[in-house]
């Protein structure tokens, strides 16, 4: 591995872009390579077998490509196949989750709430995932742990910020298990879309962690110890983003999820 060697990013989907875009904030001068099984979205409806091949197909696409480090930018995908990844990767190249570092995000500068929330795709909760990272951080920290699959196929068509994403940020907000959080963690890529509505939802009495931002941090201190952050400055058009399968709705709903203009390209590697 060498510092400019480019990253690469995965998802089910385009929610992986928040991931993405909050590492080219805090690290500008990276490459980046994202791919996006929009073909299989969503992998939270996906036994962990199917996330598993899926993952590990796309993490031999990202090694061919050089990619120094790989980030799991999926918590459902990170939930079942960080570790099957991790192992066929071995130390080829870095493999990060999006699940540790929030973990170790909550213990850092959360240790004195008792009360946490976590919302997710139904594979990332039936996991255990958080709640079980979170409890051995600490034991006394009560996880709060509810599935919430509409929210990702939502956004994914585009229904952000309007009746109908109010309607159901709502109806699984408001449900008994997440009354008494004081954190709430927004364990799908996609759901820092709608960050603003769920604090609105809260009347911003909470605290919402929305992973882009931890990973990215995470990101930058792990890449600056092994010394492998790239010096050079990219052009924008150095960056490629593909998906397994293009269609209208995905190219309009991408826009909104990265800073800056690009073009996604389809590519199908499961063929």
């Amino acid at each position: 591995m060498n510092a400019e060697q480019p990253i690469g990013f995965f998802d089910s989907g385009i929610g992986g872009l928040t991931v993405a875009n909050a590492v080219l904030k805090a690290l500008p001068n990276e490459r980046i390579i994202y791919f996006g099984d929009s073909l299989h979205f969503p992998y939270g409806e996906k036994s962990a077998k199917e996330i598993q091949s899926y993952s590990i197909t796309i993490a031999n696409y990202l090694l061919q490509q050089n990619c120094k480090c790989i980030v799991i930018a999926c918590n459902t995908a990170s939930a079942a196949a960080y570790k099957a990844v991790k192992e066929y990767i071995g130390d080829k190249a870095i493999v990060v989750d999006v699940i540790d570092p929030t973990v170790y995000y909550v213990k850092k500068y959360l240790s004195h709430i008792e009360n946490i929330g976590v919302i997710a795709t139904r594979s990332t909760i039936k996991s255990g995932a958080y709640a079980i990272g979170l409890k051995e951080e600490n034991n006394k920290l009560n996880v709060a742990s509810m599935a919430t699959p509409l929210l990702a196929p939502m956004i994914e068509e585009g229904f952000v910020d309007d009746n109908v994403s109010k309607a159901v940020i709502e109806k699984y907000l408001s449900n008994e298990q997440l009354q008494q959080v004081e954190a709430l963690v927004l364990a799908c890529t996609h759901y820092p879309f709608i960050k603003t509505e769920i604090e609105e939802f809260y009347n911003n009495n909470i605290s919402v962690i929305d992973t882009p931002t931890v990973i990215a941090e995470f990101l930058k201190d792990t890449l600056s110890k092994k010394d492998l952050l790239s010096k050079s400055e990219e052009p924008f058009s150095a960056h490629q983003f593909f998906v397994s399968e293009l269609n209208q709705t995905i190219e309009q709903t991408a826009e909104r999820f990265f800073d800056h203009q690009f073009q996604l390209k389809e590519n199908n590697i499961f063929k």
